[in-house]
């Protein structure tokens, strides 16, 4: 998709995660296991389209149903929506929250920018401006990694305090995204290895974290590790939860 494929070459090309992300995220209740995977790739898309400043260029352009159409779902496919929508599962937990329609007044008041739908989020050197009826989620942890700190005003999100944080390469994610046989799936095994440094996990582990099928997850660690995104030490594997005999990963770039 050729409109994506600009927002990943820039002097913006990494984002930092909070390390809790994942834990957050697995606990959810989806409808299907793979919905796991895309609310952890749709965050990082987000999340890299504020802090690059993308959403202002790309306003006109961007939309859910591309969002979708780039992370390998239907663009017109409701499936997903009870994740992304207003209200859904991640403005549920404080990931997100959606804005409204359109943006009456923008303007910034001592670094604080005014939404006609109430919200007042202060942010430090970022000016977003959008396009009438374009709707779009925005990324709380970029600015606020609890909710006291929120109800404080107080920036102790990612765009300013990168301890505790997971820094991803956009380039990486890009291709991994991209990529035919790694995808969403791919991302999130990407992310989790990249998360713990060094992974030390069996596949039934694995299976049971990110809740996709012990035959994929094999697949998948196999291609990561074919296209040089990850290493694999590979051990006596057996079917069993020690972690003895189980293999070790680690990222390559």
């Amino acid at each position: 998709m050729q409109e994506f494929n600009s927002i990943f070459i820039g002097k913006q090309d990494y984002i930092f995660f909070p390390n809790e992300i994942l834990d957050d995220l697995q606990c959810l209740e989806y409808k299907s296991n793979s919905h796991f995977a895309f609310a952890v790739a749709y965050y990082t898309l987000i999340t890299h389209l504020l802090q690059s400043q993308q959403y202002v260029c790309l306003a006109s352009k961007i939309t859910v149903k591309d969002i979708k159409r780039y992370l390998g779902y239907h663009p017109e496919s409701k499936q997903l929506d009870y994740i992304i929508k207003s209200c859904g599962l991640l403005d549920s937990i404080g990931y997100t929250i959606s804005s409204s329609n359109h943006v009456i007044k923008q303007k910034v008041i001592d670094n604080m920018i005014m939404y006609n739908n109430g919200i007042n989020d202060i942010v430090k050197n970022l000016t977003i401006i959008l396009m009438a009826n374009y709707k779009f989620a925005l990324s709380l942890k970029s600015f606020y990694r609890l909710q006291q700190d929120m109800d404080d005003y107080n920036l102790t999100g990612t765009l300013y305090n990168q301890q505790f944080t997971i820094k991803i390469n956009m380039i990486i994610f890009n291709d991994i995204i991209q990529h035919n046989k790694l995808g969403i799936i791919g991302y999130l095994l990407y992310i989790l290895i990249k998360k713990n440094k060094e992974l030390i996990m069996s596949y039934e582990q694995i299976t049971d974290y990110i809740l996709v099928n012990k035959k994929v997850v094999i697949n998948v660690l196999s291609e990561l590790e074919i296209n040089n995104f990850i290493n694999i030490q590979h051990g006596h594997y057996v079917s069993s939860k020690n972690r003895n005999n189980c293999n070790i990963y680690s990222v390559k770039k």
